[in-house]
């Protein structure tokens, strides 16, 4: 079952070896975000955690001239067997929060070693768009993206 995010979720997490670093740094920032779980029905075991946030950048800020949002997910090691709804899931939602937002580029990070991760990125519509040096704890990361357009009744198209 999905069901929004309650007080710790991610704290429950049991984390893939390549998300543990990120896991004890992180899981506290799901506190904030508009966030998700995903629990298993029978043992009412957090599985894994999915954020989204809208970021907010200054007005002088030319760098990024569509509003922008930034994905986040705790995916656990035992989550193997539910993964599929969960993809299911964060493939309708996260187009919806960008058209509720009225966001145009939604934006992920990976670890560049970690190719369960960059699947999950391109299985989700994201696209490569540059790599991180040294960019988390001294490990390369990889930044994908993914970008919405809006037509006149502002639909997502």
């Amino acid at each position: 079952m999905i069901r929004k995010y309650r007080a710790g979720d991610a704290l429950l997490v049991l984390p893939q070896e390549k998300q543990k670093l990120e896991a004890r740094y992180c899981a506290n920032e799901f506190e904030r975000l508009i966030a998700f779980s995903l629990v298993d029905d029978d043992t009412d075991t957090v599985l894994a955690v999915f954020g989204f946030e809208v970021l907010d950048f200054d007005d002088d800020d030319t760098c990024y001239p569509l509003k922008t949002a930034q994905c986040y997910a705790l995916i656990g090691k035992d989550c193997g067997r539910k993964l599929y709804q969960f993809i299911r899931f964060l493939k309708v939602h996260i187009p919806l929060q960008a058209q509720k937002y009225q966001v145009g580029r939604v934006l992920m990070t990976v670890r560049s070693d970690f190719p369960q991760a960059i699947r999950l990125a391109h299985l989700l519509g994201f696209s490569f768009a540059e790599n991180l040096k040294d960019f988390f704890a001294h490990f390369d990361y990889q930044l994908f993206e993914r970008i919405f357009y809006y037509g006149r009744s502002s639909a997502l198209n």
